[in-house]
């Protein structure tokens, strides 16, 4: 079978995305993923192959967009710049595939379900749900995001999600296009978890730095506990450069690290960090709700947990006894959880609590749910 997957970035890799298409690979498909390199990253690179992927790459920026978006004033407003690389993309994509046979349409996320619906009418789609995409704040936004999600599921033959809240408002005549795939880690990404000993316990964010709230009140904590714990976060994303300033104003220069390989580099990252620190703010729907693949990891890896408190992984959390929750609201919740309840007793006595469901949410032993699609389409 033939199957194109369209990506809403440049694939460095997207560690969800290759897990996939690796197994499709394995089950005998041929896979192309047709993905949009927005800051044009990988201009020497738009085809690759990659452990049997097809990749190609497409590319919309030119330099004068590039210098609009140096210019202070227009980096507010990078909304009609994405709709242009948006449209540019999908007509370059079906450009590429003209003369090429797709019995599959994987897209992912909303932006590639709901595009697709426009520019590739005819073919079988897909769609991926990632995560959840509205903000329950009854907003106009939020209404013409509800709007777009719906028409992505209406016109797709399958619809893959990760958890129930994506589906608690699903049309009727949609739920038999649904497959349930978490987002679990894969294990073996992860063969070897133990731990390098540090005289510190080191507290680590490992993911997309998107909450400035939330990885600020890491920094914070550095300020006050640094002789105590060791703090590290790890990734990028569009908070990271105001995160940087931030950790500089601190005195600070090797808090937060950069981006990194999610899939070459993870392990040893999860083998250097104690404690994982997963705290969002709440105010966030998504975030409020989403179980993030970090949340399994720590499982795997049997590092005990930082969630917020009062969402779905904190619930989990408290459930289970395998790591500590935190109220972001409540300003001094952080230095109370560091000086009265993360000890090293606390501390093993939770890696004990992991050690007993392991293995229980693994990319392993989920991923044979694409068959469905798969065999059936």
């Amino acid at each position: 079978m033939n199957i194109v997957m369209l990506l809403d970035n440049c694939f460095d890799p997207d560690v969800r995305v290759y897990k996939e298409a690796v197994y499709l690979v394995k089950q005998g498909n041929n896979v192309q993923i047709i993905c949009l390199d927005k800051k044009n990253k990988y201009i020497d690179k738009q085809d690759e192959i990659k452990d049997g992927i097809y990749i190609h790459r497409i590319f919309c920026r030119n330099d004068k967009i590039t210098r609009l978006l140096e210019n202070k004033f227009f980096s507010y407003f990078t909304a009609p710049f994405y709709a242009y690389w948006l449209i540019m993309f999908f007509i370059r994509a079906k450009r590429y595939l003209k003369h090429k046979r797709v019995d599959i349409l994987h897209c992912h996320d909303v932006v590639m379900s709901y595009g697709s619906r426009w520019f590739f009418k005819k073919q079988i789609k897909v769609f991926d749900m990632h995560e959840y995409y509205l903000k329950d704040d009854k907003s106009f936004k939020d209404l013409i995001m509800k709007y777009i999600v719906s028409s992505a599921q209406n016109h797709s033959k399958w619809i893959i999600y990760v958890n129930e809240k994506q589906i608690l408002k699903l049309k009727e005549k949609n739920r038999n296009k649904l497959v349930l795939l978490p987002n679990y880690p894969s294990q073996s990404i992860f063969a070897d978890v133990t731990k390098t000993t540090s005289d510190r316990l080191r507290i680590g964010y490992v993911g997309a730095v998107r909450d400035f709230k939330s990885l600020a009140a890491l920094i914070d904590i550095n300020d006050i506990m640094k002789d105590k714990f060791d703090i590290k976060i790890y990734g990028y994303g569009s908070a990271y450069d105001s995160l940087i300033e931030y950790e500089r104003s601190k005195g600070y220069t090797s808090i937060l690290t950069g981006s990194y390989n999610g899939i070459s580099e993870i392990e040893n990252i999860y083998k250097n960090i104690d404690i994982l620190y997963c705290v969002y703010d709440n105010h966030i729907a998504n975030w409020k709700y989403s179980y993030p693949v970090k949340f399994y990891e720590s499982i795997l890896t049997k590092t005990p947990i930082i969630v917020s408190k009062d969402s779905t992984a904190g619930d989990f959390t408290e459930a289970r006894n395998i790591g500590y929750t935190l109220n972001l609201d409540d300003k001094d919740a952080f230095l109370r959880l560091l000086t009265e309840e993360i000890n090293y007793q606390s501390y093993k006595a939770k890696q004990i609590n992991l050690e007993k469901i392991q293995y229980h949410y693994t990319w392993e032993n989920q991923v044979q749910r694409l068959n469905v699609i798969y065999e059936k389409s």
